[in-house]
């Protein structure tokens, strides 16, 4: 029969064996949500622009392309 302090060892290491998993399945699921929401975006947006005034993309329902870099 295992002592306490065995039970509690052994499930300590079953945690460590199991948590980088469920961390990766979870920054999976993240990382697909953001680039779903970034999609969304960019399928509705009209143009998306930088700072300086520079387009970094232009919407398909516009332009009939996209990812044309111009010059406001």
């Amino acid at each position: 029969m295992l002592e306490h302090w065995q039970l509690v060892a052994l499930g300590t290491l079953a945690l460590l064996a199991v948590y980088p998993q469920i961390r990766a399945h979870q920054i999976q699921r993240e990382s697909k949500k953001r680039e779903l929401l970034f999609q969304i975006v960019t399928e509705n947006a009209a143009a998306l622009v930088d700072g300086k005034g520079n387009r970094l993309y232009n919407s398909r329902r516009i332009s009939g392309f996209s990812a044309i870099p111009r010059r406001i």
